[in-house]
């Protein structure tokens, strides 16, 4: 989606989608004490985003209602999170849209193999390291991972 004058239909920026995946964010911060940290050091640590698990490919995404989804996240103990949750944005194409708009206004477009994420179903959860973790979201969605402690 280069920039051009006129903005971008709904049609247009669906044509141009690739290919959906589930993808789950990594938060998290560096400092050892993070209510230290000034907004500058925040930015400077990428507001927490510590990197992204693209998992599998969702066929077909929007056959799916987009606007709500049952979030689950399990460890062999139990569950972290269980819900139906709207997204954070009514719909991730409100998101897309919204930063096509953004970037096309400004002169600036979106590249094939980019990958843009437009919110989350289950927001910020918890979770322990060094335990296999399993995710589902809304039945089309399935993302197995165990976060490692580093090792220094």
């Amino acid at each position: 989606l280069p920039p051009r004058a006129t903005p971008y239909t709904d049609d247009e920026i669906r044509a141009a989608i690739g290919e959906a995946r589930f993808v789950l964010e990594l938060i998290t911060t560096r400092f050892a004490d993070k209510a230290s940290a000034t907004p500058a050091e925040v930015l400077a640590d990428a507001f927490n985003n510590h990197g992204l698990v693209i998992g599998p490919v969702v066929s077909n995404v929007f056959q799916y209602n987009l606007d709500k989804l049952h979030a689950k996240i399990t460890t062999p103990s139990g569950a972290l999170f269980a819900t139906v949750q709207p997204h954070p944005s009514g719909n991730p194409m409100n998101s897309l849209r919204w930063l096509v708009h953004f970037l096309n206004g400004r002169g600036h477009g979106l590249k094939a193999g980019q990958v843009v994420t437009t919110g989350s179903y289950a927001g910020i959860v918890d979770a322990p390291l060094n335990t296999p973790i399993h995710v589902e979201l809304g039945g089309f969605g399935v993302l197995d991972v165990e976060l490692i402690t580093a090792v220094r």
